[in-house]
């Protein structure tokens, strides 16, 4: 029996436009100035930043020039850029809680401390966030259009009051807006970043919208930080692969990402509905069961009152042929999340979002499980 896995972030590989890329690809090839093989400039080439500048603007009301975007080889990259430059031994940054367990460990590689923040059904709690009397942070940590993993999204009181804290504490704000483009019920929100240019530092990704295989996605910083992260770029690998940066530019300038956008997010859309339908109905009377973040993204997180998701309860999942993801994992404050699980839909069919669920109850619905029994 083959394991139905539902991993987060990864998107439909199958709807990939291989031969439009393709194209893309070719035409850089052919095209391209000689420089374009030679050794390139660290924040990459200037024909992707102009474009990507353009439509950052265009899609999240992000306010930046082109000299203000760094090329990085993912989102992985831009993280670890950040954590060198504005981290390490003595220094700090304040973190949401839960957050990806691979951010937390890049930061922490670096020596610095991590100062956890709780989140709630609308994003960082601000009022939670460090004294002013205590030691200032590096920098703030968020995800605020989509709150990785419980999904909330920061209203514009928070955001103001996080703008406020950083230019009073003097520190920066790290935006992580890793999938806004998949929102459902409404309009992208617009960014942080374009409420303080001076003060935040945007990260996006073009892994989780197109293939996490092309490995492109982009820092844009305030002015005063873009030197140094030439720098670190630059000392990290050079830079990014020239052509893949060539073709991403004619690809987002002809039009193709927004309209490929607009085609997957129908199919998401219908995905997730089939993931929230299949929980409900087979749930049902069964267990209090909430869903959370289903408005964007490729995933939802399932809260099952009184079940803890223990390694032995994800152990048996496993072995009736489904995989899931503990909120727990992401927790720098454990204990607090242990009912809640990740499911992703962004790579799986309907059937299979279905047969998974079936699964999932199969196992939950023995052993008193249901009826929070410890596991």
């Amino acid at each position: 029996m083959s394991i139905i896995d539902f991993r987060s972030g990864v998107p439909d590989l199958t709807h990939f436009p291989r031969q439009i890329w393709g194209k893309m690809v070719q035409r850089a090839c052919q095209e391209a100035p000689l420089s374009a093989f030679g050794y390139g400039r660290p924040e990459g080439r200037l024909e992707l930043r102009q474009v990507v500048s353009r439509y950052l603007y265009r899609t999240r009301g992000v306010q930046c020039k082109p000299e203000q975007i760094i090329v990085t080889s993912g989102a992985t990259q831009a993280l670890t850029l950040i954590a060198k430059v504005l981290l390490g031994q003595g220094k700090s940054a304040v973190i949401e809680d839960p957050i990806t367990q691979d951010i937390q460990t890049i930061f922490k590689a670096t020596g610095a401390v991590l100062r956890p923040v709780s989140t709630d059904e609308y994003g960082l709690m601000t009022e939670q966030l460090p004294s002013r009397e205590e030691s200032a942070p590096s920098f703030v940590f968020l995800t605020p259009s989509n709150q990785f993993p419980l999904g909330g999204t920061l209203p514009i009181q928070r955001r103001l009051q996080l703008i406020r804290y950083a230019r009073l504490t003097d520190c920066y704000i790290v935006e992580d807006d890793y999938d806004s483009e998949f929102r459902y019920d409404s309009a992208p929100i617009s960014s942080l970043q374009g409420l303080a240019e001076e003060r935040v530092i945007y990260i996006g990704s073009f892994s989780k919208i197109l293939s996490p295989g092309l490995r492109l996605g982009y820092l844009v910083l305030p002015p005063d930080l873009v030197e140094r992260y030439r720098d670190a770029k630059w000392y990290s690998d050079l830079h990014t692969p020239a052509l893949d940066q060539l073709a991403l530019a004619m690809f987002i300038e002809e039009g193709h990402l927004e309209k490929y956008i607009s085609r997957v997010k129908k199919l998401y859309r219908k995905r997730r509905q089939a993931l929230c339908g299949a929980l409900e109905q087979t749930f049902l009377g069964t267990t209090d069961i909430r869903i959370l973040g289903a408005s964007a993204g490729l995933h939802i997180v399932a809260a099952f009152a009184d079940i803890p998701f223990t390694p032995a309860l994800l152990e048996k999942l496993q072995v009736a042929g489904v995989r899931v993801y503990p909120v727990e994992e992401h927790a720098i404050c454990p204990g607090r999340h242990v009912d809640k699980i990740i499911l992703g839909y962004g790579n799986l069919s309907e059937e299979k979002i279905v047969e998974g669920v079936k699964r999932l109850y199969s196992v939950l619905s023995v052993a008193g499980s249901l009826s929070g029994e410890n596991l």
